[in-house]
Order: C-alpha cells, then sequence, then structure tokens
C-alpha cells in the first residue's frame, strides 16, 4: 500500500487544464446521475413489464439509456470536438466548482428539449396510444425522466443545506 503524497493530476484531454486531483473532496463537486443508474432501471423495469416481450424490453431499456445521446450532440455542437473522450474528460470537470486560475471552458446546460417533460412526456404518450410499439419508448423515456426529476431534487435539498 502506498503512504506517499497523492498521484500528480494528469493532463485533461484537449483543455489542457489539469484533471482533478483525487483528494479532492464531495463538497466541492455536485454529483451528476450516473449512466448506469439509468441502465439498470431501465433493464429492471423492462424485465418486471415486459417478461415474455424481449423486444418491447429492448425499447424501454434503448429509450431509458439513448435520451442521454442529446448531451453528446449538445457537447460537440458547442465545441466542435466529436470525440467521446473529449465530452466524457468534460463531463468529468464540469460539475466541480472553479477554482482560481481554472480557465476551461464551461458550456451552458448540456439539456434539450428532449429532457424537457412537459413538453416531450405528452406528445410521447398520445402518439403511444396511436402506435402500440411506441408505448415502451415512452415508458422508457419517463422512467428517465424521473430518475432526473428525482435527482435534481435532491441536488436542491443539499445545496440548501450547505448553504444554512
Amino acid at each position: 500500500m502506498h503512504m506517499g503524497p497523492p498521484a500528480p493530476a494528469k493532463e485533461c484531454c484537449r483543455f489542457g487544464g489539469a484533471a482533478l486531483p483525487p483528494h479532492q473532496t464531495d463538497n466541492t463537486r455536485i454529483q451528476a446521475m450516473q449512466l448506469h443508474t439509468h441502465l439498470w432501471t431501465s433493464v429492471l423495469t423492462g424485465l418486471v413489464l415486459y417478461r415474455r416481450h424481449p423486444l418491447k424490453a429492448a425499447l424501454l431499456v434503448g429509450a431509458g439509456v439513448l435520451i442521454d445521446l442529446d448531451h453528446l450532440v449538445l457537447y460537440c455542437l458547442y465545441t466542435g470536438d466529436w470525440s467521446i473522450v473529449g465530452a466524457l474528460c468534460y463531463d468529468r470537470y464540469r460539475h466541480y466548482k472553479p477554482v482560481p486560475g481554472d480557465t476551461r471552458p464551461r458550456y451552458r446546460q448540456l439539456r434539450s428539449c428532449l429532457h424537457q417533460p412537459l413538453v416531450l412526456l405528452p406528445l410521447l404518450w398520445w402518439h403511444g396510444r396511436q402506435q402500440r410499439w411506441l408505448r415502451p419508448v415512452a415508458m422508457g423515456v419517463t422512467l428517465h425522466l424521473a430518475l432526473d426529476t428525482v435527482d435534481l431534487a435532491r441536488k436542491i435539498v443539499t445545496l440548501l443545506h450547505s448553504r444554512y
């Protein structure tokens, strides 16, 4: 077991800034909803609801996870960087509060209209009434947005508790 000083921070992708130090505390980072959380909840929901219909279960899982591709597309459009590595690197540091001397770019929120439940869900469920194959897609998107909403409420409560 190595007990020396923490390892030096590595360069972070094309932005030229240092990667986040491994000893940074959690109170300086706003945790984001993790992709694996969306994946596992979608898989479990698909297995429960569509146990005998694997195609419907796959549609639910695909919709519950792939809706997050809008974040990648928006990142690529804002930066001109079409690499997944660049997007993952940006996602790693964007949740940390900027420190003096940190000149790495920070873009506005990477959310498209696909993450607006009051716009997307009524349209999706209305079309799901007409097209039966859209129902698992609507369920997957609804599950995804519900998880994001619960996560947002948790972040707001955490932020309010940290300020008072």
